[in-house]
């Protein structure tokens, strides 16, 4: 009797289970309609010859003077931007890339240890290396310093050629 019993429940809820699908089914339909703009990020590009920037001849007596950076040069560099009228929908930044030296995370290391570069802004503000910044006016591009840094506990810094390689990377997102 016991297993008559749990067979009728099992039918019972398999026809409540029907029964209740059934209901939800029917309780009506809605339309949907869609619409949006379709837009474009702009298009932007940095001139197809390499930045070559010279410190020329630097003496290591000024160096060591520099509370710690110094000997400021202008980067010459001329992106362009063109499809601009939805440049606000997109984020487009500007990175500094190269590999930083181990003793300051913003400064490019250099052929010489004691020494890095560093990238900043026209407000003084340096750009952390492989780190974007945000460019907010696309036809307003910030200016851009490059400037000798030393390793603050050099006491000396060996004298000799100085090189350095970096990239300069402009992204739309």
């Amino acid at each position: 009797m016991c297993e008559i019993n749990k067979v009728i429940k099992f039918a019972r809820l398999s026809l409540l289970a029907l029964v209740g699908g059934l209901a939800a089914q029917s309780a009506g339909a809605v339309n949907m309609q869609f619409s949006g703009t379709l837009v474009s990020a702009p298009e932007c590009k940095m001139s197809d010859t390499p930045i070559v920037i010279s410190f020329d001849v630097v003496r290591v007596e000024t160096i060591l003077a520099g509370n710690q950076t110094f000997v400021s040069l202008p980067v010459t560099y001329s992106p362009t931007c063109t499809n601009i009228q939805n440049a606000s929908r997109y984020t487009v930044s500007l990175t500094f890339g190269g590999v930083a030296a181990n003793w300051n995370a913003s400064a490019l290391t250099t052929s010489n240890t004691h020494v890095g570069i560093i990238m900043e802004d026209g407000a003084g503000n340096a750009f952390e290396l492989n780190k974007a910044v945000a460019i907010k006016d696309l036809s307003n591009w910030p200016r851009l310093y490059v400037k000798l840094a030393r390793l603050i506990t050099s006491s000396s810094i060996p004298t000799g050629n100085l090189t350095a390689s970096g990239t300069l990377i402009i992204t739309i997102q």
